[in-house]
């Protein structure tokens, strides 16, 4: 995937990839802060229904760093909404002249 964001004169490029097998999946991802090297982020977590958490690591790759840590720490939970039944029921016209 890919994602450009720009805020007055900042821009961010990230670019990486999820991958998944059964309730688990993560990523690996890089992001670019203007047109310099800035953080490797690295992505797990776990889904169940409609449940989805994850933890996350921003290991910084340029010379900025909060008070010599290397990266931040991040966890996330998500609920999807609207996974139950189809909002609407389509009749297949086209079935008659098969």
């Amino acid at each position: 995937s890919f994602l450009y964001a720009k805020q007055g004169g900042f821009q961010q490029f990230n670019f990486g990839g999820y991958v998944g097998y059964s309730q688990l999946f993560g990523g690996v991802f890089y992001r670019l802060g203007g047109f310099s090297s800035d953080a490797l982020i690295i992505n797990f977590g776990i889904r169940s229904d409609n449940w989805k958490i994850a933890y996350s690591f921003d290991l910084t790759t340029s010379g900025i760093s909060l008070s010599g840590s290397g990266g931040s720490h991040e966890i996330g939970l998500s609920y999807i909404f609207g996974q139950g039944e189809p909002k609407y029921k389509l009749n297949d016209c086209l079935n008659l002249f098969r």
